[in-house]
């Protein structure tokens, strides 16, 4: 009788642990989703602050206003060109690689990256060809492409 109890005093404390460690485990990975989320808000209000300065703002809108075909372009304006382009490739790169959310970037900003890319894209392609790099600005026409794609 003895050796009974003991056997059903190990499996009740086999069961306990076993309820202790599925119970850790599910807390781990809730905290893990949370942090994941943290993460996540974070970047995107880093990228939205990075957007939304105000010398972004006055180059997305020069870029928005421009009306000059490709190779066109004055000193002054290729300068404002080539700094707006590398801020939207920037921002893009980070949500290529999901240090942004994509789907709630895109949720934001796709009619903004659509009428920038309109704008922007003949010109990018212009700048490919004198620079002899057809990877410039990579990241920017990823971005344009996938908001393409999460408009339809």
């Amino acid at each position: 009788m003895c050796w009974q109890l003991r056997a059903n005093v190990a499996t009740v404390v086999s069961v306990v642990m076993a309820f202790i460690g599925i119970s850790a485990i599910w807390y781990a990975m809730k905290q893990l989703r949370e942090m994941t989320k943290a993460r996540s808000l974070t970047a995107f209000f880093e990228a939205y602050k990075y957007i939304e300065a105000e010398e972004p703002v006055k180059l997305r809108r020069f870029m928005y206003e421009l009306s000059k075909q490709p190779g066109t372009l004055s000193d002054e304006e290729r300068q404002k060109f080539e700094l707006s382009v590398r801020n939207w490739d920037v921002v893009a790169y980070l949500v290529r690689k999901n240090f942004v959310p994509v789907n709630e970037f895109l949720e934001f900003y796709f009619m903004a990256i659509l009428k920038y890319w309109s704008k922007a894209q003949p010109h990018v392609e212009f700048e490919r060809k004198m620079r002899k790099d057809p990877t410039w600005a990579p990241a920017l026409e990823w971005l344009a492409n996938k908001t393409e794609t999460y408009r339809s």
